[in-house]
């Protein structure tokens, strides 16, 4: 009898240790799913990152015996006036010292332009096209302009065509973005937060890889070179780390669908990575008018993290370069630099809390950027802040705000938006924050000459 009994418990038991296997397998497959979608925001993210980094030294080509990029050391100021600098005598006060600053013939802004205008016509377009080619193609692409990138800005001896390599990394940053935020439709929520805190380690990582080795003595034609590394690993993280789901190969057809089905993604950590077959059959090819409609809607979303933008890169290209303190233990370009990193470092901590804190109130982050921005402008034209400590808290702030800005937008979208409209819509979302990135480019450049007009 107790032979019979194990006989016939034996399937129950087995089906106690499948189940056991298929679960230890899920979560395997949703940490490799979670760790490729970091690895996707942090290399996609990185050439773009680098370009601004990289800017003052871009504009200011030499050769020289590290490397066509080389670039002569700010001078040190000791109170005299170098050659090729200006001074701030005219809106400071007799009794302070007079500001010595370098202002470059064209601003950084220009490098941003170049940085985010080949991006924007991407973001802009892509929605209406890009549904019809597969992701291993986009990623191929994506992969291909971020290596020419690092090789021409590296090997480049002329403004113009260091230029040209930052267009490929904007190309290739906006063709990535939006292949891997609608990739992202085909997952969980989760997703979302660990690619923003990946294009946060890409803000830090880039940021700090970039100043830290040049100061350390590294050219940065070499620098820039060694960020082929993470090129490389974008390839890896796509084609072997991420489980691929069924549904971004099939090409589903639009059907009716019971009134039961739910556009809403659970947010438990539990919740599959994978969507499931019955989500699936709702994704569908919208027609073009239909597509337009589907825009109205999006700009609550899309008009706060867009000023959002506008504000915080206005600050980067605009003011970073003139907010000089001389008598500091950092130059004029290693201060720019910096500037950078502590942006960034504010960034990645906001881009990956989304799961602590998140807000459906997205107008707050325009407010507070724009307030950021007042105090930053009246340092430059009134220096009175004793320490460039102050400025690193201030900038720490503002990287803060632009990450959470920009976390909280797609986590509501993918929230709220329904299943069959939501791998478009966060496509579409996307194009804001190049907006105002472009916005913020193109009013830089005059102010940037207004402001150094000053400075004479």
């Amino acid at each position: 009898m107790s032979g019979i009994k194990n006989k016939d418990e034996s399937p129950e038991i087995f089906n106690l240790v499948s189940e056991a296997e298929k679960e230890k397998k899920e979560k395997c497959n949703n940490r490799r799913n979670l760790a490729a979608f970091w690895l996707f925001g942090l290399c996609n993210n990185l050439s773009y990152v680098i370009m601004l980094s990289a800017a003052y030294d871009i504009l200011e080509p030499k050769p020289g015996p590290n490397g066509p990029n080389a670039t002569t050391p700010a001078p040190e100021h000791n109170g005299t006036t170098m050659p090729g600098d200006i001074m701030l005598e005219d809106v400071m006060a007799s009794n302070r010292t007079p500001l010595i600053a370098h202002c470059n013939p064209a601003g950084t802004g220009v490098i941003l332009l170049a940085d985010i205008l080949p991006c924007l016509f991407i973001k802009m377009l892509a929605p209406f096209f890009m549904q019809k080619i597969p992701y291993s193609i986009r990623v191929l692409i994506t992969i291909i302009f971020s290596a020419a990138a690092f090789i021409i800005v590296a090997l480049s001896k002329v403004i113009w065509f260091s230029i040209v390599g930052v267009v490929c990394a904007s190309i290739s940053t906006g063709f990535g973005e939006i292949t891997f935020l609608s990739l992202a439709s085909h997952f969980s929520a989760n997703t979302i937060s660990t690619w923003s805190s990946g294009t946060g380690g890409a803000g830090v990582g880039g940021a700090l890889l970039y100043a830290g080795l040049t100061n350390i003595g590294l050219s940065p034609r070499n620098t820039v070179l060694l960020m082929l590394i993470f090129t490389v690993t974008l390839g890896f993280a796509y084609f072997w780390l991420l489980i691929h789901p069924k549904t971004i190969t099939q090409k589903l057809e639009k059907k009716n669908t019971d009134a039961d089905i739910n556009a809403e993604v659970d947010s438990d950590d539990s919740s599959p990575l994978i969507t499931d077959e019955k989500e699936a059959q709702v994704r569908c090819e919208h027609t073009l008018k239909e597509k337009l409609v589907l825009i109205l809607p999006l700009l609550q979303y899309m008009i706060p993290l867009g000023l959002v933008y506008t504000f915080e890169y206005f600050i980067n290209q605009t003011l970073y370069e003139l907010l000089y303190f001389p008598n500091t233990f950092l130059v004029q370009r290693e201060q720019y630099r910096w500037y950078q990193v502590i942006y960034q470092i504010g960034v990645l901590i906001s881009r990956s809390s989304v799961n602590c804190f998140h807000t459906e109130k997205i107008w707050i982050f325009p407010i507070f950027q724009g307030i950021t921005l007042i105090v930053l402008l009246c340092q430059v034209l009134y220096q009175f802040m004793p320490s460039i400590w102050i400025v690193f808290c201030i900038i720490l702030l503002e990287g803060l705000f632009g990450g959470a800005g920009y976390v909280n937008t797609f986590y509501t979208i993918i929230r709220k938006v329904k299943v069959e409209e939501r791998e478009y819509s966060m496509g579409v979302a996307s194009v804001s924050d190049s907006c105002g990135i472009v916005i913020a480019a193109l009013s830089s450049v005059p102010v940037h000459n207004f402001l150094c007009s000053l400075y004479k």
